[in-house]
């Protein structure tokens, strides 16, 4: 793969990655930072709570009835796996399309008791899909004591910071205990464990597509990344550069963001970011631009029902080895070494084969399989970083918070330390600008939180 500093080995010695980042940077960054970086795997599931008290939601509220007759007509699927919670156990629901409704709403289903909702939660959660948890959340310890503490939320912590989301789908109803014969306000609950970024295929989106006009439900969200980024430039061949030193030195542009609805974008430049591009006017940028190199991105942030956004910060890293990896990677795949048998009537690589010097390089000895070593994973760039490169204009984004959230300028200017010292070592780098949640609280003012709190009914 090269040396720890990049330099190509013998078989590598006509391939240029980095001079035409075009063919490969949507496959990269689909693997370091899309799905591909966090891949799912297994099916994603369905998990019912069957414990007593849970039939009242269903005769108490007739909307639930319409919500599970929707989400059992849309996720029927040979792909989806329905799980019976009751009696601190999981157990598989077996059923045929046409029984799943009838079976979920029978009342001669909820007969058990401590349903393992917090089983449920590791089990999902250690997952790599999608899932659905239809439960009021209600839990009882080893010994039959109803469980205050609030132990979801390692799970639900566990689940945001892999990069996931939760969506909370849920009803109000009324359960009256059978034993203490106590009322109780409660709600139930229709929990959504979205694996990765949502997209048309993952479960929230199907499960919403089947309340689409005709089913109302209140909403919260749990996401590390609630917020939507576009640009106006104009034109998806334009781009936001704020000087005419940098757009006309553009000679590669990829606007994903209005091209086809991806979350990043691409410039290129026809030389290096070096002295000559940017030395004599770096000043003048600083002193009558503040500093501005791009400009007419956005960022809405109006939901901030369960985070409040205070700032947004720029990291800078040089993903030029990380993309070159990727592009060998990605290039190995192409030579994939054919078989013949030898005279012993061993499988053994062709003449061909053994005459590719990535082929040798590559793959286990007279086999088919890529060495360890030549499938991509995306690196810890920490030792990437360039300190001090590019930051938004803060002043900016803390009006438009205050006045206009929906509509953020993220005006990317020069850091105030900037220096092209901080390049000079790789001036034609390829570099990665991420915009970052910098700070952020919880908005624990949000009178919707009230909706997750409940009364005992069993005191």
């Amino acid at each position: 793969m090269g040396d720890e500093s990049g330099n190509p080995n013998a078989a590598w010695e006509s391939f240029k990655p980095l001079n035409e980042v075009d063919k490969h940077i949507q496959g990269y960054y689909d693997a370091s930072l899309g799905s591909g970086a966090n891949p799912k795997s297994g099916n994603p599931g369905v998990y019912v709570d069957f414990s007593d008290g849970l039939i009242q939601a269903y005769s108490g509220n007739s909307l639930n009835l319409q919500i599970i007759q929707a989400i059992t007509n849309k996720l029927i699927s040979p792909n989806v796996e329905w799980f019976k919670l009751g009696s601190s156990t999981i157990v598989k629901l077996d059923y045929s399309s046409n029984q799943l409704y009838n079976k979920v709403t029978d009342p001669k289903q909820y007969k058990d008791i401590m349903a393992p909702i917090k089983m449920s939660l590791e089990k999902i959660t250690s997952s790599h899909n999608d899932a659905l948890l239809i439960t009021d959340f209600e839990e009882y310890t080893s010994d039959g004591e109803e469980q205050f503490e609030n132990y979801p939320k390692e799970y639900f912590t566990k689940w945001l910071n892999a990069g996931n989301s939760i969506t909370f789908f849920y009803t109000d109803y009324l359960e009256k205990n059978n034993k203490s014969k106590i009322n109780t306000n409660k709600h139930l609950y229709f929990t959504v464990f979205t694996h990765g970024q949502a997209d048309a295929n993952s479960m929230v989106t199907q499960i919403k597509d089947s309340f689409k006009g005709r089913i109302t439900t209140k909403t919260f969200e749990l996401n590390n990344n609630p917020y939507k980024v576009s640009n106006n430039y104009g034109g998806k061949d334009k781009t936001g550069l704020g000087n005419k030193i940098f757009y006309q030195a553009v000679n590669y542009n990829f606007n994903g963001f209005s091209d086809k609805n991806l979350p990043y974008e691409v410039i290129g430049f026809k030389g290096p970011f070096d002295e000559k591009l940017l030395g004599k006017y770096i000043q003048n940028i600083r002193d009558k631009e503040a500093g501005l190199f791009m400009n007419k991105l956005t960022l809405n942030a109006i939901d901030q029902s369960s985070f409040k956004l205070n700032q947004i910060g720029v990291k800078v890293y040089d993903v030029s080895d990380d993309y070159e990896t990727f592009a060998q990677s990605f290039e190995a795949k192409k030579h994939t070494p054919k078989l013949t048998k030898d005279e012993a009537k061993n499988l053994v690589w062709d003449k061909n084969s053994k005459n590719d010097p990535i082929i040798v390089e590559c793959y286990k000895a007279n086999t088919t399989t890529l060495k360890d070593e030549w499938i991509y994973k995306p690196k810890d760039l920490t030792s990437k970083l360039m300190e001090e490169f590019f930051d938004v204009n803060k002043s900016i984004v803390a009006a438009h918070l205050k006045n206009d959230p929906g509509n953020i300028e993220l005006n990317t200017i020069f850091h105030s330390n900037f220096k092209l010292k901080k390049i000079s070592s790789n001036p034609s780098a390829l570099l990665r600008v991420d915009y970052l949640i910098e700070d952020a609280s919880f908005n624990d003012s949000n009178p919707q939180l009230d909706d997750f709190k409940w009364d005992s009914g069993t005191v």
